[in-house]
């Protein structure tokens, strides 16, 4: 596992993947390094994680940009196999809202619910 710590205007941010340029873990900007790392280890980061920062420049570039209120289209890859169905499903939906856009958890629920015919029609809520 890897991971990348860097310190943003809003805080440090800390980022963890199984490998170069795949991203499992982010944690929001916290006061310190060490709660940074603290969040990125509950999140379920081995405490024997490397640290690289080239395994994660180009995510880093694009939230650094994306935190100074730039418009960015995220490139990269989000290794989401350790969630479950609900919320890979929540993921799915979520990462096809628009830029400036707002949605409620209703909207979610209502679009995540299984259009399948036969199967559970449970919605995400």
């Amino acid at each position: 596992m890897l991971y990348y710590i860097m310190h943003t205007r809003y805080g440090w941010l800390g980022l963890a993947g199984p490998r170069e340029g795949t991203v499992s873990s982010l944690v929001l900007p916290c006061n310190s390094r060490d709660s940074t790392m603290r969040n990125l280890i509950h999140a379920g980061m081995p405490e024997d994680a490397v640290e690289s920062v080239d395994a994660f420049s180009g995510i880093g570039a694009q939230l650094r940009a994306y935190l100074e209120g730039e418009k960015v289209d995220f490139v990269c890859c989000v290794d989401v196999s350790r969630f479950s169905l609900f919320e890979q499903a929540v993921w799915d939906v979520t990462r096809n809202i628009p830029y400036g856009k707002v949605r409620t958890y209703k909207w979610v629920a209502r679009i995540g619910t299984c259009q399948k015919p036969g199967a559970n029609n449970h919605p995400m809520s």
